[in-house]
């Protein structure tokens, strides 16, 4: 028995051949470092699969880039940012499973019935050598890598009740940074934040980023918005990224002025097209509300339902619902469907005003 367990240990040295590939040995803090993984056997034709990749650990983090196959040989490729400064050890964990040569065979080609079992054969574990990498110290920031940072708005000059929409962009390469949603702060303006859209794309010089972030901000008198600034280490120096302040006049209107704001000619079939409109939408679910604007003369229903286009309903929304709607106001942000909108407000109002209580 010993005689049998000596010659596997000698087989598997003899056939199995284990690489490892470090694009440097000495980097920053969040730098990325290019690991590759490669396994060769000359018993491949026995192989079910092959698994290699380095072991997990709170002092880096990695991130599978390519797995190539040819005869025999077996290329794992990964993207690893080291999180902590000082010398760092890389562990791996190798597993492989072989099979007899008949059950590969039957298993690539088939024999017609779906397979059910999975191969019978050993599974193998390995721990190759070890990696020993130096990572220097980076003072804190918040930008691993190379940057660009872009502000724009829609219009520099917006009415009361109107909002103005802001997009906040950061691209570049390098680690994907974490980064508060609410980084626009404003004294005395409301500020409706989007969930910000991100794309990350992994290469082997490091991760690919585009982080969009979109507001709508509401005030009531002039302000100025401040220059973002964010602190950035390009692997070779500090640096700060910030945008220009802009300021921003507001033009102090009521919402629903008849008198400076008289309502526009409207031909009479487009008239009637509205009315049977909103019938529609009182007959769906909102005759409650119906009855209140025709017996009460709500003045909070009045303004919902004279908002004129779906700014001036999502800005009325933001304003006095702060806690309510918020896929309402998504909506608004998204797709013009002021019938829609202003149907589900009604139908929300007295829960709403439960909150607000």
């Amino acid at each position: 028995m010993r005689k049998i367990l000596g010659s596997m240990i000698v087989v598997i040295v003899a056939l199995a051949d284990v690489n490892i590939t470090l694009s440097k040995t000495s980097l920053f803090v969040k730098e990325p470092l290019l690991v590759q993984l490669q396994y060769r056997d000359k018993d491949y034709e026995r192989l079910a699969w092959v698994k290699f990749a380095p072991k997990r650990s709170e002092n880096y983090e990695f991130y599978l880039l390519s797995k190539q196959i040819g005869d025999g040989s077996y290329t794992f490729t990964y993207l690893l940012f080291p999180l902590h400064s000082g010398q760092m050890r890389i562990s791996y964990t190798l597993q492989y499973k072989k099979a007899a040569l008949e059950q590969i065979r039957q298993d690539i080609l088939g024999t017609g019935y779906e397979q059910t079992e999975p191969l019978e054969g050993k599974i193998v574990t390995l721990h190759p050598q070890s990696s020993i990498i130096g990572v220097k110290p980076v003072k804190k920031v918040d930008l691993y890598g190379d940057f660009t940072l872009k502000l724009q708005i829609d219009k520099q000059k917006i009415k009361n009740y109107e909002p103005l929409f802001l997009t906040l962009r950061l691209q570049g390469l390098g680690y994907p940074p974490k980064l508060d949603p609410e980084i626009v702060h404003l004294k005395g303006v409301k500020i409706l934040a989007d969930k910000p859209k991100t794309t990350l794309h992994y290469t082997p010089k490091g991760v690919k980023i585009d982080y969009i972030f979109s507001y709508a901000l509401v005030a009531h008198k002039d302000f100025t918005i401040p220059s973002i600034k964010l602190t950035e280490f390009n692997y070779k120096e500090y640096k700060t990224l910030h945008t220009p302040q802009v300021p921003i006049k507001v033009i102090p209107v009521q919402l629903t002025d008849n008198k400076n704001d008289p309502a526009k000619l409207v031909p009479l079939i487009k008239k009637i097209g509205e009315f049977l409109g909103y019938v529609a939408i009182f007959v769906l679910g909102g005759a409650t509300s119906l009855l209140l604007y025709l017996f009460v003369r709500n003045k909070e229903v009045e303004d919902i339902l004279l908002a004129r286009n779906s700014k001036q309903l999502l800005t009325l929304l933001i304003l006095r619902y702060p806690r309510c709607f918020d896929e309402v106001k998504n909506m608004l942000r998204e797709e013009s469907r002021l019938l829609q909108a202003k149907w589900q407000v009604l139908k929300g109002l007295k829960r709403c005003k439960r909150l607000r209580s």
